[in-house]
């Protein structure tokens, strides 16, 4: 059986673009260059960080539903 490989990289999150994409983003960058193979997931664990951003328009997943996902790919 060939086996799926994924990371989750979790975070309470930011609704400062620049934190999301040089901090966080650098961090998700860099466990993507060391693990090629491997899918990358996101998500952050504040609700109102996420609720903040969903009104810019921009989605971002909690644990529960990375996880649902992943069960969902195999």
């Amino acid at each position: 059986m060939d086996s799926k490989k994924a990371l989750v990289v979790i975070s309470f999150g930011s609704t400062f673009d620049e934190t999301r994409t040089h901090d966080i983003g650098g961090i998700e960058q860099a466990l993507a260059a060391a693990f090629p193979a491997y899918d990358q997931y996101r998500a952050f664990t504040s609700v109102i960080i996420r609720k903040r951003l969903a009104e810019r328009g921009i989605k971002i997943d909690d644990t529960e539903t990375v996880l649902q996902k992943l069960v969902d790919a195999g």
